[in-house]
Order: structure tokens, then sequence, then C-alpha cells
């Protein structure tokens, strides 16, 4: 979307749907405010609010690893909305989190800190959030706490009162579900009054034990409950975490998988090449006499061609069936993983692997472990989260 847009609009219109994926300020001398927080808390959710913009959202790591610009008008008050990538903290260690550091910090030469900055915190996993607070925090920019997922805090038996949560930290505190637009008019009211934002008294904590002191007293302060273990999900991981019936489970659907490529797509296969083959041999009836040359380019050539590569189309439909997939909180199928893991402590991982598996997640399973298991083999302990 080019600058134009942003410049075109009426003077008194309720928003722009305007926005851009580049670094430039879409409208000159706009308040710029970011939007910054954990991976899957609802940011880009939050930004197509506010922009109008239809940004892509998922529910894995490295959906956003750009920074994202959009324009929105609150009456005579133009901002700047920056979706900043996903990350756990201000202390980097994959690309996504170095962009929101640069960002936030002035670390690029070519890049301004935000005249404000709205920290984006998933109410089931609070107390892990409240980690990236204390750190967006100690950066002593305007701040406002929006918190998401308290439809589902509530579904899961758990409770939070937001405002005594802004109390105790200090900050302006809204709840929001974005994908139902609860929340959003207040929270486009608090970015217009950003210069009146109250501040924390205190400076943020810094040191691992601080920060967990200072959490829970937060967290008791805001009435803060966890919420229970989604009885769905703990249904299906007793069935397909077992090492016994997650590997039947396992080559179960691995046989259905294959009968559904060999077996089932052959019928639709030869329907393709049948209907390639047929109008190959009809060009070749209508030109072989007067253009052979012609007849065989269009009819093997073209026609053939394209038959052939159009014959692996119901194969591919069956392989990759994620447009069949449900959107926002989607389903995540995950292969060969972990049986019964033992934590123990002072080590991320666990006992290792006992048997494959596929398992159903109707959550985000970064919220039951490591965000960064991968890479946090020699991070302890900065990567493992705290629990919720």
């Amino acid at each position: 979307m080019s600058d134009h847009c942003a410049a075109s609009e009426v003077a008194g219109a309720p928003d722009c749907h305007c926005g851009s994926s580049s670094s430039k300020t879409l409208v000159a001398g706009a308040t710029r405010v970011a939007l910054a927080g954990a991976p899957n808390a609802g940011k880009t959710s939050i930004y197509n609010a506010l922009t109008g913009l239809h940004a892509k959202t998922g529910n894995y790591p490295g959906v956003t690893v750009a920074r994202s610009l959009g324009t929105c008008r609150i009456g005579e008050t133009s901002l700047t909305i920056e979706d900043l990538p996903g990350a756990y903290s201000l202390d980097p260690i994959s690309p996504d989190e170095q962009v929101v550091r640069d960002v936030l910090t002035d670390a690029s030469q070519s890049i301004s800190v935000p005249d404000a900055l709205v920290v984006v915190v998933d109410a089931t996993t609070l107390r892990r959030g409240l980690n990236f607070v204390a750190e967006a925090l100690a950066l002593e920019l305007p701040t406002c706490l929006v918190v998401t997922m308290t439809d589902e805090l509530t579904r899961r038996a758990g409770r939070l009162d937001v405002a005594a949560l802004g109390q105790a930290l200090g900050i302006p505190a809204v709840r929001v579900v974005g994908n139902r637009g609860i929340g959003i008019p207040e929270l486009r009211e608090h970015l217009t009054e950003i210069s009146d934002w109250q501040r924390p008294p205190l400076p943020a904590p810094t040191s691992p034990s601080e920060v967990a002191s200072w959490a829970d007293s937060i967290l008791d302060a805001a009435d803060y409950q966890a919420p229970q273990q989604d009885r769905i999900t703990t249904a299906v991981d007793r069935v397909l975490l077992n090492p016994v019936l997650g590997s039947l489970v396992f080559f179960a659907i691995m046989y259905v998988f294959f009968q559904a490529i060999f077996t089932w797509a052959a019928p639709l296969q030869d329907a393709v090449e049948g209907g390639f083959s047929a109008l190959g041999e009809l060009v070749h009836g209508w030109l072989d006499e007067s253009h052979p040359l012609l007849a065989g380019l269009l009819g093997d050539g073209l026609i053939g061609g394209v038959g052939s590569v159009l014959t692996f189309v119901p194969q591919i439909i069956i392989m990759f069936p994620h447009h069949r997939l449900p959107r926002g909180r989607g389903v995540h199928v995950a292969g060969s993983l972990p049986h019964g893991q033992d934590h123990e402590p002072g080590r991320p991982g666990g006992a290792g692997l006992r048997g494959p598996a596929v398992v159903l997640r109707l959550r985000d399973p970064r919220d039951h472990g490591d965000p960064h298991a991968a890479q946090c083999q020699d991070r302890w302990p900065r990567c493992w989260p705290l629990p919720s």
C-alpha cells in the first residue's frame, strides 16, 4: 500500500484503512505506537482491528518476522501503528527477537524508538508474560498493557482483575478480545491520551530473582488465578502421548495418509490424465494432416505437458490440506514428539524420546513448555519460562 492513501484521508474520517509493510512512517509527524509481546498473544489481531488491514496471523513462531506499519485515525489524532515480531525477551536468541530489540532500544541506526509501547500479554500465560513486561517497563517508554485471551482464561476456570493489574503495574491496562472486537474502543481511547498515561512509580526489576518476586506480588494484587489445563487437550494428550497408544495412532494415521495419496487419489488422477489425453487426441485429429508440427507442439507438448503436471493435483490437495484447517487458534499436528518428559531441575528438556506420536493441539504447545526448546540448551535459565 503506497503512502498516497494516507494523504488522501478526509478530515474527521473514523479510520484510515491503509497500511504498509515498509519501515516508512505513513503519516508525517504522526505518533508512532509499537505493539510488542510474546508470539501468539494476539498482536496482529489488534493491529488489524486498529488499522483496518488484514495482516497474516498464525499459530506458529515466525509468522511476523519483519515490522509492519499501518495508520489509524482516531478523531483528529493520527497514529502510526507498528506490529513487531513476537518475542519472549529483549535478550534476543532469534532473528525476530533481534528485530524487536533493535526497534525498542534504538540499536539500529536507521530506526528510531517508538513514541509509545503497547505490550500485549496472554491472560492464560500471564506469569510468563510478566517477564517481558518487566523488560519493557525498564525501557521507560510510555507503556500500555493489553490483556488478551481473557475469555479463554474464564472458560478454563481462571480469573483476573485487569484494572487491578494495571494499578499494580502503574500503567494503563485494557482487556481486549481481538477476534470479537471487545476492548478495541477502550484501547483506541487510551491511544489518544498517550501523554497522560500513568508511569510506574518505581523502576522495574532486572535480576531473575527480583522479577520472580515482583511477578508474584503483581499477580496477587490482580487476584490472578491460573487457568486449568484444557480438558480436551488433556484427554487427547492422555491417549496420544502414551508410548503404546500414541505409536498405534501414529501408524494408523500414516496408513490412512498413504492410502489417501496412492489409492483414493487414483480415480481423480486417472480422470485428469484421461481428459488431457482425449484433448490431445482431438487436437491431433484436427491438425495432423494440415499442420503436423503444430499438432505435435499443441497435442504432445502443451496439452500433454500440462496434463502430466496437473495429474498430481489430487495428491497435492490431499498432502497439503491447510486450506481445510480451522482459522484462528487452529489445530497443530506434530510428529515424533517426546512421551512423558521428566523435567529435571536445571535441565531444559527431559528424559528424551520414548516413541513417535502424532499430537492434536488445541492450544499452542509453547504454552506448556519451552518457547525456544531447540535454541535454549545453553541459555538456562533465561529461556525456560516460569510456570503459569
